[in-house]
């Protein structure tokens, strides 16, 4: 498909290799940090025409980079993530396997029908794919992307790679001291994700629960911890909720003009 597009075979080779590191690095830091989702701060298109120079690319290579961008950006769909979910859930809710796989083969194929249905419905209401970001969200940036590329020549030079290197060399110091020294606070997952859009817009809600859970633990101990949880899983259940009748009362009242309940 994206030979078919017009990428050529060394940039597609590029692109697939990066698509399943950030894959696989996603899927890492889901899976032990405990989010639900996570929002890296740079996406594999983009990413690779920075690390190619757009100068360097066609302009048939630079179409399927942003094309791409469906399956290489959304890190809060990725497939890959829902397993490290499914394993957690088998080992905390003792469920056999085969009825947690037939539930969440049902789902899958729930999800998959709803959204065929409404990518169909949508073309026809909104007018065509090129419309259903600008509908929804308010631009069309993902489709401009292109055309900026195309306009803005750029080529790799020694400042990107130095600061490549450094980023590298950080990450990786970190993982090391981590596993070498028991008493070292900090976690290379921070580093990764700390720029992520997700962690940016959650930064404080991040901060006043952990500050919470170290004065809880200092104070109670485990069983004042344990004790507050019905509380905060109340106030997660309330959120869902809130949301919920939200979007019920802009599908009631406000057809042709949804508000925007969260942005990630």
């Amino acid at each position: 498909w994206l030979h078919t597009t017009g990428m050529s075979f060394p940039v597609i080779v590029v692109f697939l290799l990066l698509i399943f590191l950030f894959y696989m690095a996603v899927c890492r830091v889901v899976a032990e940090s405990g989010f639900v989702f996570v929002d890296l701060p740079v996406n594999v298109h983009q990413f690779t025409v920075a690390i190619l120079g757009s100068g360097s690319l066609s302009s048939q290579n630079l179409l399927g980079l942003g094309l791409g961008s469906a399956f290489a950006r959304n890190w809060k769909a990725l497939p890959m993530v829902v397993p490290a979910h499914i394993a957690r859930l088998k080992s905390v809710m003792r469920i056999e396997g085969r009825t947690l796989f037939l539930w969440c083969a049902v789902a899958f194929g729930i999800s998959l029908l709803i959204a065929l249905c409404f990518t169909v419905y949508s073309g026809y209401r909104l007018g065509g794919a090129a419309n259903f970001y600008q509908r929804i969200y308010g631009d069309g940036r993902f489709y401009g992307l292109v055309a900026t590329w195309m306009k803005n020549s750029t080529h790799v030079t020694g400042t990107e790679i130095i600061f490549l290197l450094i980023g590298a060399a950080t990450v990786m110091s970190i993982t090391v001291a981590r596993y070498l020294f028991p008493w070292w606070p900090l976690s290379p997952i921070g580093f990764v994700v700390a720029a992520g859009g997700t962690v940016r817009s959650a930064f404080l809600p991040i901060f006043l629960v952990w500050l919470l859970k170290v004065i809880l633990l200092r104070a109670g101990g485990m069983k004042m911890y344990r004790s507050t949880q019905p509380l905060i899983l109340g106030i997660l259940i309330g959120h869902i909720v809130g949301a919920a009748l939200s979007i019920l009362a802009d599908v009631l009242y406000f057809p042709d003009a949804f508000h925007e309940i969260q942005d990630y």
